[in-house]
């Protein structure tokens, strides 16, 4: 028997999951790029639970042994994709959280233990009636095995959530900054089809879970956009974009007592690598430098490239002292790579650095030209000391 409203509520999330694909970038899929890969399988499972519930609707109530027929292959497809979209989404967040395929291939065998037991209880199913069972007038029932089929999709969900806290409690990540580390995002995608199950069972003949499922991954998808907008393509921090808004919401909001300093930097020698090496090796050099300077600063500073080999940080401290401290804990790392010799090329940084006490007030050009000049001035002496 038809359910208009739920066949509605189905269709809506048909069509966001049809608009989410068509925005999708083909061109990292096919160079591919497992997250986009996974992210796109996702949404066809997502997309395939929303269809066979509408056709669920569609069927139910029509007693004929074609529509029953119909209706328990419906529901094999919906209860193999529950699953599978469950699993995607952990090793999704995996991919996001550690960036390491070797990583997930590795751990791929235990993830997929919960998979396999519930297709064990599908099978089980096809002789003995234990998850669900089709009435002879043609409508859908849950059988006792329903539970732990819902708890062993949990685990996925339950898991993700617990990896994402942890790396982000690695992170040192403060409540303040929450919504500037990217990972909270993947803890975006449990909480609507979570709220939506629990006001599902105060209203039993509402579905919908998998719409909520759908509204999650346009959130995230969204936030993806967002970031890609927002961050430099070739070192996954911040770009000249983000900076310039983020310097000026700073300079609105100040810390009190706190003086702000923004520091710019340039790769000595950055030609004489590109030219030596390559272009491959150059860009590595610029990920590397990006890499060492998010180790030296603290958790709470702004580090973002602002083109080519130039980098800036903006943050803020107590006095004059702290920031010449965090200025020579730079140049320290910077030092210890170079001696390492573990790349063919070494890295040095010229800086230039402009401080603003609270409660004193400049233009953003005037910051940033100031810090210009100065990380100028220093290259030169570099240059003329080789």
């Amino acid at each position: 028997m038809l359910n208009p409203t739920n066949f509605a509520i189905d269709a809506i999330g048909l069509i966001m999951l049809l608009f989410m694909a068509t925005n999708i970038d083909r061109e990292n899929i096919r160079r591919g790029d497992l997250s986009d890969r996974v992210y796109l399988f996702m949404l066809i499972s997502n997309f395939m639970l929303l269809l066979t519930d509408a056709a669920n609707w569609l069927l139910e109530g029509h007693a004929t042994p074609l529509c029953i027929f119909g209706s328990y292959a419906v529901d094999y497809i919906y209860f193999i994709f529950h699953p599978l979209v469950c699993l995607s989404w952990c090793c999704y967040c995996d991919l996001k959280l550690f960036e390491d395929e070797a990583r997930l291939r590795r751990r791929l065998k235990w993830y997929l233990i919960p998979l396999l037991l519930i297709m064990m209880i599908l099978i089980a199913n096809l002789f003995t009636p234990t998850l669900f069972h089709i009435s002879s007038d043609n409508f859908y029932s849950r059988d006792v095995w329903y539970l732990p089929f819902f708890l062993l999709n949990m685990t996925y969900i339950v898991y993700t959530i617990v990896i994402t806290l942890r790396v982000m409690i690695a992170e040192k990540t403060k409540l303040s900054q929450l919504f500037d580390n990217p990972h909270v995002y993947l803890l975006l995608y449990p909480l609507f089809p979570s709220l939506c199950a629990v006001l599902q069972s105060f209203m039993a003949s509402l579905n919908i879970l998998w719409v909520g499922s759908a509204f999650s991954f346009l959130l995230l998808q969204f936030n993806l956009q967002n970031k890609q907008i927002t961050t430099d393509a070739l070192t996954g921090i911040n770009n000249r974009n983000r900076f310039n808004n983020y310097i000026r919401y700073r300079l609105r909001n100040r810390t009190p007592k706190k003086i702000m300093f923004v520091t710019m930097f340039d790769i000595d020698s950055f030609k004489m690598i590109n030219d030596k090496y390559g272009h491959l090796v150059g860009d590595d050099a610029i990920c590397m430098a990006a890499k060492l300077l998010g180790k030296s600063i603290e958790s709470s500073d702004f580090l973002a490239r602002i083109g080519g080999d130039e980098f800036v940080v903006l943050g803020e401290r107590d006095n004059q002292e702290a920031v010449e401290a965090t200025m020579r804990r730079i140049r320290d790392t910077f030092d210890r790579f170079s001696l390492t010799g573990q790349k063919p090329y070494t890295l040095r940084l010229s800086l230039g650095t402009v401080m603003l006490a609270y409660g004193n007030e400049r233009s953003i050009d005037d910051l940033i030209s100031e810090a210009d000049r100065t990380m100028y001035e220093e290259k030169a002496t570099h240059h003329h000391i080789r």
